[in-house]
């Protein structure tokens, strides 16, 4: 027999409503009509004084959380705690991230065997506890036939309160279209043998950038319009606005957190901006931030070093960080240079920096007044 859930925060009194939504699109953007009907809901939930019944772990949960909140409603988070996750941990760092009001907010953590490396595993049980708890349901998105509906068709069974109002077609938007370059036409300017600069390329992220809090991110994608709030692009505004290139800790393997940058010209970076169909995105992007080569070596950004397992289980810890094992992906063909924390711009002459663009137009979506150079790929997207 399973553990009772433990509940934490103030006590809340019934009824119960959820906002029901199948999974959408990885990238989701402000104009959605899953988007807009959920906050609807959300906003008729809080002035409605009904107690939300949510959850995390897919856009459509996060949301609802973050717009409950937004409209002053009171909620009950229902998530699963892994083994030696600390209650009070998840608790803390979920009202951190989602700048949650504490007096509003309460938790329902229910105990699981399941990895918490693989987290959806324990969703079963998420959806089991929202649905036995509510008492009404506010559907807006759900795939036909899905579990979603099929659990809803129970509840709808056993006399619970379906409100429909909110509801929409069920149609992911389809993930964003990287621009394709036309190798042929980019500019002497770019040319291999010409080329002198350390590249860092951005992507789009579906997930909150680097030191971002779940909080900003939802709000930037509820106020975006048609294009994605974390875009490329976007990225690489952001990059221009804090003045620095930001760490992450992707392809870590001992935890550290470094900016990632390319030697290779444009022409051979842009060849390996593929779709990577598990992460649902594309490894890099053609907008990017590059440095004049000797100003980034005196920075201090190196040179990463490939290599076999054998070959880093024999390398100083001080090496290890800028070590990368070849594996079956070839990351050699990157031609990866690290910097161990962020790259602060203010550190670097602004003659020694140059920003990518693809087309000429995107320069007006750039801040102004920062006074670095911009060149564009070409002016032909397909």
């Amino acid at each position: 027999m399973n553990p009772l859930p433990d509940y934490f925060g103030p006590p809340f009194p019934r009824p119960f409503a959820s906002i029901l939504n199948s999974r959408q699109n990885k990238m989701p953007r402000g104009f959605e009509p899953w988007v807009e009907m959920t906050l609807d809901a959300a906003k008729h939930i809080a002035k409605s004084g009904l107690t939300a019944l949510t959850s995390l772990g897919t856009h459509p949960w996060n949301l609802a959380v973050w717009a409950i909140s937004e409209f002053g409603g009171a909620q009950i988070i229902v998530l699963p705690k892994f083994a030696d996750e600390h209650s009070e941990k998840i608790v803390d760092n979920t009202i951190l991230n989602f700048s949650l009001n504490p007096e509003k907010t309460a938790f329902i953590l229910y105990p699981t065997q399941v990895s918490a490396s693989l987290p959806k595993h324990a969703w079963l049980e998420r959806d089991r506890i929202i649905f036995e708890t509510s008492n009404a349901f506010f559907p807006v998105s759900l795939r036909p036939k899905g579990n979603m509906e099929s659990n809803l068709e129970n509840a709808l069974n056993l006399g619970k309160a379906v409100d429909s109002r909110f509801g929409c077609n069920y149609a992911p938007a389809k993930p964003l279209r990287m621009p394709q370059i036309e190798l042929s036409s980019l500019g002497n300017q770019l040319a291999p043998e010409s080329w002198d600069y350390l590249t860092h390329w951005t992507r789009s992220f579906a997930t909150p950038w680097p030191d971002e809090t779940l909080a900003d991110f939802y709000r930037g994608i509820v106020n975006s319009e048609g294009d994605y709030a974390r875009s490329a692009l976007a990225s690489l505004r952001r990059i221009i606005s804090d003045q620095r290139v930001f760490a992450g800790d992707e392809h870590a393997r001992r935890g550290e957190r470094f900016a990632s940058f390319t030697e290779l010209p444009p022409a051979e970076a842009i060849k390996l901006m593929k779709w990577n169909p598990r992460q649902m995105r594309y490894t890099f992007e053609p907008y990017g931030i590059a440095i004049r080569r000797n100003a980034a070596e005196k920075f201090g950004i190196k040179k990463v070093v490939y290599g076999t397992e054998y070959d880093y289980q024999h390398i100083s810890d001080s090496e290890k960080p800028f070590f990368q094992i070849s594996g079956k992906g070839n990351w050699n063909r990157e031609a990866e240079w690290r910097f161990l924390g962020d790259v602060t711009l203010a550190d670097f002459s602004r003659d020694d920096l140059l920003l990518i663009v693809v087309k000429k137009e995107d320069e007006n979506q750039l801040p102004k007044g920062h006074g670095i150079r911009v060149i564009s790929l070409h002016n032909r997207v397909r």
